[in-house]
């Protein structure tokens, strides 16, 4: 096991050696899968510990090591301290690579995820801006991680009330997934559920309607009809149809969604 490996380096080199920090930063990922995040924010900070001393401030590793203490601590709701540990990792990648490499774009991602927590829209519109960019130019149009860049944007415009250019991004994204996953994936369920919060923010009901309905039958194909995110698309969904005048449909879409909450 993870731990196991961890046990035997400590034994057999101690507790500053990069093998060590290695299993460290493996057994964060692994209490991480298994939502243990204050331990995982343990061991990656013994990682990070190892790595300063062994490799300094400006090393890949420990620039690694700042990001992902950074996303751990996002998952946790501390944005202040995500925020500098993010900002910490860019600045090291940006030093050792240069803008145009795929760890800065991570790195500028979730950066810009963590200031549109904060409410800071304008900066993190800005590193939205930089991820997409970025992985525009490394990896085309059609890519994962250009996929996750254009929702990235999409809900910071969102966000901003810049409703126009928000169905545009989260447009592109779900054209990407939908070509690289197909019409019956989690991913693409989630795009057309955003797309439709978007559209409704527009008075586009109709169109509202649509996005939220085939994000819905996604989940439902997938994951049945008692599932936590099916019931957040049906009350979605419900709103949707309560400003369409459809009140009917609204309270059956309503009561749906607090049938599985209830349960």
């Amino acid at each position: 096991s993870t731990q196991r490996a961890l046990n035997i380096r400590l034994e057999l080199y101690g507790e500053e050696h990069s093998s060590t920090a290695n299993s460290y930063h493996e057994l964060a990922a692994m209490q991480f899968a298994q939502a243990d995040f204050t331990s995982a924010m343990h061991s990656t900070q013994r990682a990070l510990d190892i790595r300063l001393k062994l490799f300094g401030d400006e090393h890949s590793s420990t620039a690694h090591s700042y990001h992902e203490l950074g996303g751990i601590q996002f998952v946790q709701g501390d944005f202040t301290s995500a925020l500098h540990s993010i900002q910490r990792a860019l600045n090291i990648r940006l030093k050792l690579f240069g803008e145009e490499n795929s760890s800065t774009a991570d790195s500028y991602h979730l950066l810009g995820d963590t200031q549109r927590e904060q409410g800071d829209f304008s900066s993190a519109a800005q590193s939205n801006q930089r991820a997409l960019d970025i992985r525009l130019k490394l990896f085309g149009a059609e890519h994962l991680l250009t996929a996750d860049s254009y929702r990235g944007l999409g809900d910071t415009q969102h966000e901003q009330g810049d409703f126009s250019s928000a169905a545009q991004s989260r447009q592109r994204a779900l054209d990407i997934e939908l070509k690289l996953f197909g019409a019956e994936h989690p991913r693409a369920a989630d795009c057309y559920h955003r797309l439709g919060d978007t559209q409704h923010e527009q008075g586009d009901f109709s169109s509202a309607a649509q996005s939220k309905q085939r994000a819905l039958d996604i989940e439902l194909k997938l994951f049945g009809a008692e599932h936590p995110s099916t019931a957040d698309i049906y009350h979605s969904l419900g709103v949707t149809q309560h400003e369409q005048g459809d009140f009917s449909s609204a309270a059956q879409s309503k009561q749906r969604a607090l049938d599985i909450r209830l349960k």
